[in-house]
């Protein structure tokens, strides 16, 4: 039918919930846990990408609707881990792409999340692909990268723009582990291991900033984990983290 035969016809679902019904849809394909739901919420997302850019209508992807995408591929188990795991990459790469070069305000253009980098590091965790350890690496330096000042380009003008909702947490780090640990790389014990120095050399600095800070204000009792900026939150190892390490060995060649 013609655009213009629907003007006067209501809608079944208010204009602001739109997106909203979009999600439920895509929320219901994902739970098959199958390759064709995976394209059929791909190609849900990319109409309402479409929605978004061409159509009057109040449409448009949100941080959900990504990450439900990205689930979709993730769960779809009659595909190839890597092919599950480059898929759900690549719709993470197109919303942190569409982020860094949209108009936030005026193209409802949501930015990435850890969730959604944790989704895609698992995917590749579960692969069993050569690659997932150097894979999660690329992301890990990514979230550290987004999440810090960096150079952006957004609505065609190039300033400093943190994205603080995609810092990396506990999790992303105990499955970057995870991907070195299932990675078959004759390294990965190593590697793993690295991972955990990294974390422990960071949770030093940083509790040390923060003692000199709670210090400086006349408050040694002072329990806030979090930096001079006070936005970022301390990760520190935990029990999984030591025990994913010590896994990554158990399955290493290495004496």
């Amino acid at each position: 039918q013609d655009e213009g035969d629907n003007k006067n016809k209501p809608s079944l679902v208010p204009e602001g919930d739109l997106s909203v019904a979009c999600d439920a849809v895509l929320n219901v394909w994902a739970k098959r846990g199958t390759r064709d739901a995976a394209e059929r919420c791909e190609a849900i997302l990319e109409r309402m990408e479409y929605l978004r850019r061409k159509s009057s209508l109040d449409v448009h992807p949100t941080a959900y609707s990504f990450a439900t995408v990205i689930k979709a591929w993730a769960n779809a188990k009659d595909t190839d881990g890597s092919q599950r795991a480059e898929r759900a990459e690549f719709i993470l790469q197109q919303l942190t792409k569409n982020y860094q070069h949209g108009s936030k305000m005026i193209d409802h253009v949501v930015p990435p999340d850890t969730i959604v980098y944790n989704s895609v590091i698992d995917a590749w965790a579960k692969s069993n692909d050569p690659r997932s350890g150097n894979k999660g690496d690329v992301l890990l330096k990514q979230m550290l990268d987004l999440s810090s000042n960096t150079n952006t380009n957004r609505g065609g003008k190039t300033k400093n723009v943190s994205i603080s909702s995609c810092r990396p947490d506990i999790i992303t780090y105990n499955t970057v582990i995870n991907c070195w640990s299932n990675s078959g790389h004759v390294n990965a014990a190593k590697q793993a291991e690295r991972i955990l120095q990294q974390m422990e050399k960071q949770s030093q600095e940083q509790n040390k900033k923060q003692n000199d800070k709670g210090t400086q204000n006349g408050n040694k009792n002072n329990k806030k984990h979090k930096n001079d900026n006070d936005d970022d939150v301390i990760v520190q190892p935990n029990r999984r983290t030591y025990n994913s390490v010590l896994k990554a060995y158990s399955k290493s060649s290495l004496p």
